[in-house]
């Protein structure tokens, strides 16, 4: 089965120390991209990240760490001058941490809206599973966005599957608990102290069990609609790849 995940990937500046910060990569889409790549084998799931970045030496260490972690290139337009977005993150006294975007000429703002990146459009249809977020959609300008409806409609009936869809068929009530703990569970962890744990402080031991809960629940809802998708085998594969990434969680 193959996925693309559709959005922005980000470099990340977190302050390890008032004058010393440490570099990564991450998004709203990228982070779901790569939890999926790294909880399953690319033959039973070939995972793509579908964005547009520059020609950078940034971009080409982003590139670099993704193919790393299994996560398919392939469709990453590059845009000769263009930059990726930046933020930084930065931890009060107590603990509070605020974000700081720099992100409003990044490359993946072009996405869907030339001639570099509309052919990318194209190629949604060759997938079984296509993700996007909010966040994809907002920083898509209005013909961008009108094209990608047009390409996601032209996927469905090719009988693909959309993010959309697939919290129809996994109970959006349970779907919207377990990323509300894993939301919770990305600022406890945030929070937490460097190094061993050899006690977790119980508001990290919390936020877990409700994660445990929360998937629990969603592997309880995909296996109830089951039997209502025995006809549908592309429905019935999701179900199945949905079913082993919970159970890795």
């Amino acid at each position: 089965m193959r996925l693309a995940a559709i959005g922005e990937c980000m470099l990340e500046l977190r302050h390890r120390e008032p004058a010393l910060l440490e570099l990564g990569f991450a998004g709203d889409s990228f982070n779901t991209a790569l939890y999926l790549a790294r909880l399953n084998p690319p033959e039973r799931l070939a995972v793509d990240y579908l964005t547009a970045l520059g020609d950078d030496p940034y971009s080409d260490a982003m590139l670099a760490a993704w193919r790393e972690e299994g996560i398919g290139i392939d469709r990453v337009a590059r845009l000769p001058g263009r930059l990726p977005g930046l933020y930084l993150i930065r931890t009060d006294e107590r603990g509070e941490r605020r974000f700081f975007y720099y992100r409003s000429a990044a490359a993946a703002r072009a996405l869907f809206g030339d001639g570099a990146t509309k052919p990318l459009l194209a190629v949604l249809p060759e997938y079984d599973v296509l993700y996007f977020t909010a966040v994809t959609l907002s920083i898509l300008g209005a013909e961008a966005r009108a094209a990608l409806q047009d390409a996601l409609t032209a996927a469905r009936r090719a009988g693909r599957l959309t993010e959309s869809e697939a919290a129809e068929g996994a109970a959006p009530a349970v779907a919207d608990k377990l990323r509300q703990a894993a939301a919770a569970l990305a600022v406890d962890l945030g929070d937490a102290p460097a190094g061993r744990m050899d006690v977790l402080p119980d508001t990290l031991a919390a936020t877990l069990a409700a994660v445990r809960d929360a998937a629990d629940a969603c592997a309880d809802a995909i296996q109830a609609s089951a039997a209502a998708e025995e006809e549908d085998p592309q429905r019935m594969a999701t179900a199945r790849v949905t079913l082993a990434s919970l159970d890795e969680l």
